[in-house]
C-alpha cells in the first residue's frame, strides 16, 4: 500500500522500503519514552498516565496537521506517530492499576474497527491522521475487554490464530522486503497472485525466523545465553553487515 500510493509524493513513492520506517519509529519510542517515564517519577507517580495521555493527544493533533500541512514528514516522525505507540501503554497503565472486567460488545466492536480499516482504507486515506484511530482504537479495546469469556477472545485464542500471532513479528520482518523486491523486478509493479503467494512464503520464513532464531535468543540455555554473549554477537555481525555496506 505505502509504495504504491502516490498520496505522499514522489519522494516517498521512490522509495520501496520505506514502510520499514516503522520499525525505526517504534525504536524511537523505546528510547525516548523509558526516559520519560523516569523523569515523571521523579515528581509525582499520580500524574504520569495524565501526562502520556496529554502528550498522546498532542501527538495525534500533530498527526492530524501533519497530513494536510506536511505529508512527506507525516509518516516519519515520531512526534506525529508517538500517540499509536502511547495507546498501548496507556492500555498497560489501566490493565495494570485495575481489574478490567470482560465486555462482548466493546471487544466485537474493536475486532470490526480493524476490519473494516483493513477493508476500506484505500490509496486516498490520509494515514496516519484521525483515520489511524480505528485501527489502533480497536486493537486497544481487544486488548482491554477481550478475554477467553468473550467471543472475540475465544475466536483469537484458536490454534491457527496463536500461531499466527507467534510469528507476527518474523512474518512481519520478511514480508515487505519481497514485496518490495517484487515490484522493484517488475519496475514498481507486482502482480496480486504473486503478493499473494509472497505473503504465503513470509509466513513459512516467519516460522522458521521463529523457530531456529527467536526461540533459541529466548531460551536460557541457548547458545546466546547471557549478556556478554548476545552483545558479542551483536557486534560480530554489525561488523559485516557494514563491512559488506563499505564494500
Amino acid at each position: 500500500f505505502w509504495q504504491q500510493t502516490d498520496y505522499f509524493g514522489p519522494e516517498i513513492d521512490e522509495n520501496p522500503l520505506m514502510h520499514t520506517w516503522s520499525l525505526a519509529v517504534e525504536e524511537q519510542f523505546y528510547i525516548f519514552f523509558p526516559i520519560l517515564l523516569w523523569f515523571l517519577w521523579r515528581y509525582d507517580r499520580k500524574y504520569v498516565v495524565t501526562v502520556i495521555l496529554l502528550l498522546c493527544l498532542l501527538s495525534l493533533a500533530l498527526s492530524e496537521w501533519g497530513w494536510r500541512n506536511a505529508h512527506d514528514a507525516n509518516f516519519f516522525l515520531i512526534v506525529t506517530r508517538a500517540w499509536e505507540l502511547g495507546a498501548g501503554a496507556l492500555c498497560a497503565f489501566i490493565l495494570h492499576a485495575r481489574i478490567v472486567r470482560p465486555n462482548t460488545i466493546l471487544s466485537a466492536f474493536g475486532l470490526a474497527l480493524i476490519i473494516i480499516s483493513v477493508l476500506t482504507y484505500d490509496d486516498l486515506t490520509p494515514f496516519p491522521s484521525l483515520y489511524a484511530l480505528a485501527p489502533v482504537g480497536g486493537t486497544a479495546l481487544i486488548i482491554l475487554f477481550s478475554t477467553a469469556k468473550t467471543p472475540v477472545g475465544r475466536l483469537l485464542s484458536i490454534p491457527a490464530m496463536v500461531g499466527i500471532g507467534l510469528i507476527s513479528y518474523s512474518a512481519y520482518l520478511w514480508h515487505q522486503p519481497l514485496f518490495a523486491f517484487a515490484r522493484m523486478r517488475g519496475a514498481g509493479f507486482a502482480e496480486d497472485w504473486l503478493l499473494m503467494a509472497l505473503a504465503v512464503a513470509s509466513l513459512g520464513m516467519g516460522w522458521l525466523s521463529w523457530r531456529y532464531v527467536e526461540r533459541p535468543f529466548r531460551k536460557s540455555d541457548g547458545v546466546l545465553a547471557g549478556r556478554e554473549a548476545v552483545f558479542t554477537a551483536s557486534a560480530a555481525g554489525l561488523a559485516v553487515f557494514i563491512g559488506l555496506g563499505l564494500y
